[in-house]
Formats: C-alpha cells, structure tokens, sequence
C-alpha cells in the first residue's frame, strides 16, 4: 500500500521547508497506518511525527507521540527504535526542566541498547548531555 510512501514522503517535504505544515497530515497517515494494523511500525512513524512536532516547537505533543511509541513498542515487542524513542524523550523532557523524568528516561535508554548490545546507540546515549 502507498500510505507508507505518503507518509515518508510529506514527512521529508515538511522536514525541508515548513514543519507545522505536514503535521496534520502525518498525524492523519500515522492514524490511517495504524488503522490498517501496522503496528510494528509505528514506532517509526510516531517517531516522525514527534520529529516535525519538535521542529514546529510542539514539544508537548512531541512528548506524546514518543510516549505512545514507547507503549507501541513495549506492547508488540518491537524493540529497535526504543533506545532512541526514549533518548528523545530525555532531551525534551530535559528542555522542559522536567531532569529527574528525563534521567530516568536516558537511564531506560542505556539499559535496553546495553542489552541489546548495540555498542554505537549505547556511545549516542552516553555523549547525551540533559
């Protein structure tokens, strides 16, 4: 199916010119996608979606896409991208003065990329500065 391709594609249009201006329908691409059972995926595209929403000073809603990454995650055992979805969450909850949330975030991240062996990830987090 071609949502994927849209939602790559309006994901990088936005990226490179105006970030609010794809987060509407990302948001709708992400919701069609998930909709249609691409669960294990979503950890990438709440990932991108959070992106723009950073880009666009949403950091809020930023926050509650990666938050619902890291259920989608933990819920179907997709576990790639939950050290840097919670790497992320550390850095934007450091923004918002939120430290102690955001130490243990970075702390979360470490653990599961030390487990899961991924040494470059583990360096990523370790030169993380909140």
């Amino acid at each position: 199916n071609d949502v994927w391709l849209e939602l790559l594609g309006t994901w990088a249009g936005a990226r490179r010119t105006d970030p609010g201006s794809g987060v509407l329908r990302l948001g709708e691409l992400v919701d069609r996608l998930e909709e249609m059972g691409a669960l294990v995926t979503m950890t990438l595209y709440r990932s991108l979606l959070a992106d723009l929403l950073i880009r666009a000073g949403a950091v809020e809603a930023a926050l509650e896409q990666l938050a619902a990454a890291i259920i989608c995650s933990a819920a179907h055992g997709e576990r790639f991208w939950y050290p840097e979805l919670e790497r992320r969450s550390a850095l934007l909850l450091a923004a918002c003065g939120r430290r102690a949330e955001a130490a243990l975030a970075l702390g979360r991240a470490r653990e599961e990329s030390v487990r899961m062996g991924t040494i470059a990830l583990t360096r990523r987090i370790d030169a993380t500065h909140l």
